[in-house]
């Protein structure tokens, strides 16, 4: 096979690895799709070996439900401050009651 193999950086932590994997899978299943997109794809630019795919996500799927799972996780993370607001707003205190008389 042609070319140097990428290599992991000195001093680069699994978890490094594992994060560029998915910066690079979200973004080529983004622009070209699951099918058009491989893992020779996806580890070229990320700088890893075709082994780390299996080694973190166990495949090709794993890795794109891994992806789905990272998104979904940050919507999460950036609805929760207005999730609190509104469950503030629902516990404050009750509107008054329009047919009492005062």
């Amino acid at each position: 096979m042609g070319g140097p193999r990428p290599t992991v950086a000195a001093g680069e932590h699994v978890g490094q690895t594992r994060e560029r994997l998915l910066e690079v899978a979200e973004r080529l299943f983004a622009r070209f799709g699951y099918a058009a997109t491989s893992v020779r794809d996806i580890t070229c630019e990320a700088g890893c070996n075709l082994a780390a795919v299996s080694y973190h996500f166990h495949g090709k799927e794993g890795l794109y439900l891994a992806v789905f799972q990272a998104i979904a996780e940050s919507m999460r993370v950036a609805m929760d401050p207005v999730l609190a607001r509104i469950d503030r707003l629902l516990a404050g205190p009750a509107p008054a009651d329009p047919r009492r008389d005062p």
